[in-house]
Parts: C-alpha cells; structure tokens; sequence
C-alpha cells in the first residue's frame, strides 16, 4: 500500500505545480503541504475539501480516505475525528514531544524506555504526530451564524431604545427649570438662606417673585440702523417689593438690539403696581423680521413671563400724489401723477409705480409708470372704461417700487375721486396722441 501524501504529491508534481501554490490556494502553509506529502500528517476535513475542489478529484482519488492509507511501518492508524481530540495532543507537556529518532530496524526501541532529553539531543530532536491535523489556527471555521443573528438583534433593540431615551431625556431637560439660560433654583418665601447657582454663586430666589404683563408698544416698522423705543407695562403680582437694590431688572434673552438691562431706578414697585420699562434700541443693517425677547431677573434669576415685541426692518421709498384732485370729477381717461423717491440717498433706485383704482371695495392697477428720463415725477394715463369701472365715487392711489423689491403701499394715502363716463380726459392734461402706458397685467387684491 502506498504511503499517506503519495498520490496527493504524484497529483501535484504531475501537474507542474509547487507546494507554495497549493498552499496559497487552500490557504494553508507550506509546511502543511509538506507534512501531508509525507505522511507525517493527515488533512483535517476542511483541507480535504479544499484539496479535493483544487485538484477537481474526490478524496479516495487523492489518497485521502483513512481507511486505504497505511503508514510506512504497515500499521493501521487510528482515527482521529473529534476536534477535542486534537487540542489534547497539543496540550501535552512538553517534555512528551521531545523523542529521539529510531531506526525502522530496532523494533525493541518501541518498547524500550526512551532516555531523558538532553541539551545535545535538542537539535537531532523532532516533534512527529502521527496522524495529527494541523495547526487549528490555520483552519478556517464558519462564524456561528446565531452568535451572529443575537448580536445584530442586541444592536437593533440598542439604537431602538437609545432614539427613544435620547428625545424624551431632551424634552424632561427642556421642561425643566436647568434648560433655561439661567439657573432657576428657589426655596420659602420665609426663608433668608441663600442657596447656591452654579452659574450665579449664591443667590436668593424668593417664592413671592411674579410678574404678569399688562401692554406692550405697537410691533414698529423701521428702517436698518435706525434707532427706535419700544416699551412693556408690567404689573408686581406677588408679595415682593421690586428695586435695583433687590437687583431687580427687566434683561434681554433674544435680539436684544444694543439695548441695555433696564432697572427701577431709585423708585420701588410694590406688590400690585405696574411699572413700565422703556427700552432703546437700535434696528439691525439687513431687512426682516426679528423678535426683541426680555424677561425680569431677580439675582440674574429669571421669573414671571418672557416679553417679546417683532421688530419689521424694512426700506420704504416714499411718495407724494400729484393729480387727480381729491373730490374731482373724471371721465373715461383718466391721468395719474405722483412724485415717487428714495427716502435716503444711499437707498435703492426707484424701479415703478402703479397706480391703483378702487371701486366696489377691489383694487385694480390701473397703469403702470416708470422712471422718466429726467427727474422724479412718474405719470401715466388709464382708460377707466376699459378696466370696467362703475360710474360714481371710486378711490385712488399708488405703490412705490425699488429696484430691490421693497415697496411701499399707499405711500401717500387714498384719494377720492367721481367717476363719470363719457368726460374725456381729466386732470386738465391734452388727450395723448400715442396710446397710454400699457398695463402688463390686472389683478384684483383686497387693500389691507
């Protein structure tokens, strides 16, 4: 019988292949393939596979059935299937792996005591295994799909249950007094112990702090850069007498403006009285909408109702009517006049004008004017007929454009004018030998 690893190595050598490209293409080593060409080793299953989808050959084909392989000596080896059994071989203590070669001749050498190694013998020393697998650390094992499937089940209920504590955590903090900019902590109206901030120091909150609001300034509209007052009415709800020796005072939380802390000055506010804090401020460069948010402190403790008043920062080209009169008489062509201008030099150009008719309470453009060449008087002429105008008292006006976008509605009021067909031309002016302005679109808007 032919030895272990013979046919394996006849396969390979008649195939022109070396024992380093087996070994990389079941990625293994070369010293496995060696071992197992000699028959000092035995393939564990896994190689066998690997071994017999290289050669394209079954395992019997190779050499690799156990039961029609004997070792040199014509001994059947046992066989070793369990991979427990492989880590006891290797958990042997050393001294059990160190046996001096013998002769194939001296049988009695196989039940004669081997001598205790020594130092000498170390280099003529070897480590057979009959029959051993290889190293376990070069197998490779499938990763147990269930350890796999619990731990992406533990990682799916973590994200779960982390969105879910993370916002309801969030909404507790925001409900809380510690989600404030400021530190709220409080204790007995009756108690004179200070209690500590960890923003302020020591401060003293008193249960006798409230406040309610009573008025509040009109929303303002004003230019950018533009210095304005705005003011709150409020009035002492609890049963504490408010100063600036208390350290009372009414701060800014949100778009404050450049305006400053405000205090009582060397007056008090006793328990019912309203008090009102006037507030200057100054309008920001950019156009839009803001919000000037300011509540009352008490030792830099907030209390009461946060106060807020929306600030409109916008560019109003201005205007003045021209003609028609108000209270006169028009016919079917009417003409519109009016001075339109930037109500600063470093504003926008003016773009147009429209002039708007009113009648039945729906507002109509009437004609559009644009720049003259010359000047800043814009005028155009409108066929009222045309527009459908019912006769009678109708009104008029006009919108100032900049080559912005900001405008100004109604920039010199509403005027009122008689409306009667078949007049001509009113204001006075000759009846235009070119055809009027004409009127890009009509849209009906309900004035507000």
């Amino acid at each position: 019988m032919e030895k272990i690893g013979t046919r394996l190595r006849l396969e390979r050598e008649r195939r022109g292949w070396t024992r380093l490209y087996v070994a990389d293409a079941i990625d293994s080593d070369l010293q496995n393939i060696g071992r197992w060409e000699r028959g000092e080793t035995f393939p564990s299953p896994y190689y066998r596979q690997r071994l017999c989808s290289l050669f394209q050959m079954d395992a019997e084909a190779l050499g690799l059935i156990r039961s029609n392989v004997r070792n040199s000596a014509g001994e059947m080896q046992e066989q070793i299937t369990e991979d427990t059994q492989e880590h006891d071989l290797d958990n042997r203590p050393f001294s059990q792996h160190l046996v001096y070669p013998a002769s194939q001749e001296d049988e009695n050498l196989q039940t004669e005591e081997a001598p205790a190694p020594t130092w000498e013998g170390w280099r003529e020393t070897t480590i057979p295994v009959p029959l051993q697998p290889q190293n376990l650390s070069k197998e490779r094992r499938p990763f147990p799909s269930r350890t796999m499937i619990f731990i992406g089940i533990g990682l799916v209920l973590m994200v779960a249950t982390l969105s879910w504590l993370i916002p309801l955590f969030w909404r507790l903090l925001a409900s809380s007094p510690a989600s404030s900019p400021y530190t709220l902590v409080t204790q007995p109206a009756n108690s004179s112990q200070p209690v500590s901030s960890p923003i302020t120091g020591t401060v003293t909150r008193q249960a006798g702090d409230s406040a309610a609001i009573v008025a509040t300034s009109k929303p303002p509209t004003v230019r950018p850069n533009e210095r304005f007052t705005i003011f709150f009415i409020v009035i002492n709800n609890g049963n504490t007498i408010r100063s600036d020796v208390g350290k009372y005072r009414l701060t800014c939380i949100e778009n404050c403006m450049g305006g400053e802390d405000v205090g009582f000055g060397s007056q008090n506010a006793v328990p019912g009285q309203q008090w009102q804090f006037t507030i200057h401020l100054t309008a920001p460069n950019l156009t839009g909408t803001y919000s000037t948010t300011w509540v009352l402190e008490h030792n830099r403790v907030p209390f009461g109702p946060s106060m807020s008043i929306p600030v409109t920062v916008s560019i109003r080209p201005g205007g003045i009517w021209v003609s028609p009169d108000s209270g006169q008489t028009v016919g079917d062509i009417i003409q519109f006049t009016a001075h339109a201008y930037r109500t600063e030099p470093e504003d926008p150009a003016i773009d147009h004008v429209n002039f708007t008719v009113n009648w039945q309470n729906y507002w109509k453009i009437a004609c559009v004017a644009y720049p003259p060449a010359t000047g800043d008087i814009f005028t155009c002429n409108a066929d009222l007929r045309q527009l459908g105008v019912t006769p009678g008292q109708i009104r008029v006006s006009f919108d100032v454009y900049d080559v912005l976008g900001n405008f100004n509605k109604s920039a010199n009021g509403v005027h009122s004018v008689v409306y009667s067909p078949g007049q001509g031309l009113s204001a006075g002016a000759p009846f235009p030998t070119s055809p009027a302005t004409p009127v890009p679109f009509y849209h009906s808007r309900q004035r507000r």
